[in-house]
């Protein structure tokens, strides 16, 4: 998956291989059902220095802002609230 951080409110992630912009999974993505919210869970990499499974960080809930291509979607995610400074600054140094 080509995920990364846009700016402290805006992130890019992608979907599964399969997923188009017409199908339930892609309808659901761009409009949210009633009662839904989609909450952003991020990590740097799979594992941390001691080989674990690395934790996961709660960026909180995520509003759809717009999508591109399909098979996969690139769908772009705004932050409720800005991430971490120090995250933010982080992640976006390892995405060039």
């Amino acid at each position: 998956y080509h995920d990364y951080v846009i700016s402290p409110l805006l992130f890019h992630w992608q979907s599964q291989s399969t997923v188009r912009e017409d199908s339930p999974t892609g309808r659901r993505y761009r409009k949210a059902p009633e009662g839904w919210r989609f909450l952003l869970f991020v990590r740097r990499a799979k594992t941390d220095s001691r080989g674990l499974t690395a934790p996961f960080l709660h960026l909180g809930p995520v509003q759809y802002v717009g999508h591109q291509g399909e098979r996969p979607m690139s769908v772009t995610w705004r932050l409720e609230q800005p991430m971490p400074g120090d995250w933010y600054q982080r992640a976006k140094t390892a995405s060039g």
